[in-house]
């Protein structure tokens, strides 16, 4: 465990404890009925999680480890999902990109993916209320860049005149 979550010797022995404890429970989905039902992994450490013990969860360090265990693999891999997303977006070329637009890519593959195409995609308002802001954006950019490059035309000419 990392550091953050680290256990003191004493959650330890109590985690051992309460493994042995755990063991010996008669648990409501011990029955092959319900085994059959608590496919879920989650499912069936919720209903650990659930169990009281004069209010108080009967087991708060084995919640504690198992929570942490189970976040490493989910954590990890929808990172990674995103990094390696992320590499094909981002490019030597194309470092500049602002984050609105990399999410604005990663949402388009996800729907792609999801959809296959979009060629029937049904056009509703928000959705070019957004198309106009991001147009008048992209506009106002380039006005801004003409200005620019005028007034930096005029400082050289000025400058070469002097």
């Amino acid at each position: 465990m990392p550091p953050v979550s680290k256990l003191s010797s004493r959650e330890i022995d109590a985690l051992s404890i309460e493994w042995k404890l755990l063991v010996l429970e008669d648990l409501p989905f011990c029955t092959e009925e319900n085994k059959k039902k608590t496919k879920s992994i989650s499912n069936y450490w919720r209903v650990i999680f659930y169990l009281k013990d004069i209010g108080d969860n009967k087991y708060p360090v084995i919640e504690k480890v198992v929570k942490f265990a189970l976040s490493i693999a989910e954590a990890n891999a929808s990172v990674e999902r995103l990094f390696s997303q992320l590499f094909h977006i981002i490019t030597k070329d194309r470092n500049k990109l602002e984050t609105h637009t990399v999410k604005g890519l990663l949402i388009t593959n996800s729907y792609l993916q999801a959809n296959g195409t979009c060629t029937n995609l049904k056009i509703d308002e928000t959705m070019m209320y957004h198309i106009k802001a991001s147009h008048s954006k992209y506009c106002e950019r380039n006005l801004e860049r003409k200005d620019y490059r005028r007034e930096d035309s005029l400082e050289k000419k000025i400058a070469r005149r002097s």
